[in-house]
């Protein structure tokens, strides 16, 4: 593939990953992404897509015995979006996680991956580290395994005091970072579609949490293949139609013949 299909395949997908940033707004809390996802962009050697979905279990900060002036709601789940440009054993790219534009780099490899991560916000920073090992299974099925360090966000409601007699006091969400070391695995199955698990240990509120994601993958090459495959399907279907319509007039024409030398 060119380097200008290559281009012409992750500068879209940025601009969308922005536009989605626009449109949700901006937040710096963020749970470490996936594994799999970065691994498959060696895999693709272009501009690779994917989106996937994370639900959180265990010892969620999701009340507020903290203090009587913090709510905390740490959400639930988690939907992504990323897009990877991959150059030989390095790869970049950006992403968002439900509200929170994020970047990602670092070194892939067929068996092993070192990745960084950071997000994109001026308040506050969640970021990490990961190590990634993965094992071919066959021809269809990849089995991985990683290992993470990260600085993570959760979000929760600041009952900020109101001055005054009879004004009631208002909710502010704020964001509280906490640091988490922790491991997990991952089933890739035909390059497309991912089951991922992860485990943390929260350092600072002494919590378990785990994570279970499901991802779904796509490049610029498949989507050109696709693209080029529904054009020849259409021009294919028009030809066709075409011939149907000249052995049409050719079977009036000669009816009409025919027709004539019955005449005569």
């Amino acid at each position: 593939m060119s380097k200008l299909g290559v281009k012409r395949g992750f500068i879209p997908a940025c601009i969308m990953l922005v536009v989605v940033l626009v449109v949700t707004g901006c937040s710096p809390i963020m749970r470490p992404p996936s594994p799999a996802a970065f691994m498959e962009s060696y895999e693709r050697g272009n501009s690779t897509i994917n989106m996937n979905l994370s639900l959180y279990g265990g010892e969620l900060l999701r009340d507020s015995s903290v203090t009587d002036e913090e709510a905390y709601d740490e959400w639930v789940f988690d939907v992504t979006g990323s897009a990877f440009y991959n150059r030989g054993f390095f790869s970049c790219g950006l992403g968002w996680q439900t509200s929170t534009l994020f970047a990602q780099l670092g070194f892939v490899s067929p068996y092993v991956g070192v990745m960084g991560w950071s997000s994109i916000f001026f308040s506050g920073i969640s970021a990490g580290g990961m190590l990634v090992q993965q094992i071919p299974i066959g021809e269809s099925l990849k089995l991985g395994f990683s290992e993470h360090f990260s600085r993570n966000g959760v979000e929760y409601d600041y009952e900020v005091p109101a001055e005054g007699f009879m004004i009631p006091t208002i909710p502010e969400p704020r964001p509280k970072f906490y640091k988490e070391v922790g491991g997990g695995f991952f089933v890739t199955y035909n390059g497309w579609v991912t089951f991922e698990f992860r485990y943390g240990r929260d350092l600072d509120y002494h919590r378990n949490r785990f994570a279970v994601t499901f991802s779904m993958f796509t490049d610029a090459k498949i989507m050109k293949d696709n693209s080029e495959k529904m054009k020849r399907e259409q021009e294919l279907q028009i030809q066709e139609e075409n011939e149907r319509e000249l052995r049409r007039k050719k079977r009036e024409q000669e009816s009409l013949e025919a027709f004539e030398n019955m005449q005569d």
